[in-house]
């Protein structure tokens, strides 16, 4: 009976777990997709978005214009759908325009 118990716990547990990996990942891929830009982790590093040492293994920065002012931004990368979106009230459009290094996508 304990046994049952448990695995039933243990079965409930993985399907929550999956789901919510799911649902990151889902979140993160619409984010790219919708993104206003692209921003390279050189570009993003000079801006302060991004440290030095986290550039070499980055693919770089997405962004998109927040309706509030500013802009939300997230790392692409294998592990980023697990991080949280920064957001910035740089104007990474105008920056985009002045360094160069970046895909506009809109």
């Amino acid at each position: 009976m304990k046994l049952a118990a448990i695995t039933t716990a243990v079965a409930i547990s993985s399907t929550v777990i999956v789901a919510w990996v799911l649902a990151a990942a889902l979140r993160h891929s619409v984010f790219f997709y919708t993104a206003d830009g692209y921003m390279s982790p050189r570009t993003a590093v000079r801006v302060g978005l991004m440290k030095d040492e986290e550039a070499s293994f980055s693919g770089g920065l997405a962004f998109r214009k927040t309706g509030g002012g500013g802009y939300d931004y997230r790392e692409e990368m294998a592990i980023a759908f697990i991080d949280q979106t920064g957001h910035t009230d740089i104007d990474l459009l105008a920056v985009c325009e002045r360094l160069g290094d970046c895909e506009l996508r809109k």
